[in-house]
């Protein structure tokens, strides 16, 4: 049989341990952990919110937004390096510009400790919402041919 990934002894085995109570970082990478062993995946949806069957310490957190907002940071500082990087010259300034960038997560320890159980900080990959809004729509276009009989939209039309 297949272990709970929820029980005791399983995140016994994951190495967290008291100090979990008292520090963020530590919680969300036992939400993620838990996310990838129940869901077989890194990518949250936004509107997420951790389940009360898991364990008290990461209950009703709102782990889709987390994710999300960890993800855009993380663009938001390869941006900055690539921008900065296409003026480095010896005189430019740039090793005051990369301190002065936007920082990565993934390059800090926590941020490591992530990427070891799993979590993808590719936002590129994962474009969720245009893929949402692109399936809704296809289904409203859809319904609108099945009712209308054809596709000649109106420009008044509207999902």
């Amino acid at each position: 049989p297949q272990p709970n990934p929820l029980d005791a002894g399983a995140l016994t085995e994951l190495r967290f341990g008291e100090s979990i109570k008292n520090d963020p970082f530590e919680r969300l990478r036992l939400a993620v952990v838990l996310h990838v062993q129940t869901r077989g995946t890194s990518d949250v949806d936004e509107s997420f919110v951790t389940p009360d069957e898991w364990p008290e310490p990461v209950r009703g957190m709102e782990l889709g937004r987390t994710v999300a907002a960890l993800r855009r940071m993380e663009a938001a500082g390869r941006a900055d390096r690539r921008r900065h990087r296409a003026r480095a010259d010896p005189n430019s300034g740039y090793d005051l510009a990369v301190i002065a960038a936007t920082p990565r997560p993934s390059k800090t320890r926590w941020g490591r400790l992530l990427a070891d159980c799993g979590f993808d900080w590719d936002v590129a990959v994962k474009d969720r919402d245009g893929e949402r809004r692109y399936q809704k729509l296809v289904e409203a276009l859809g319904a609108y041919v099945n009712e209308q009989g054809d596709a000649l939209l109106p420009r008044s039309f509207r999902v």
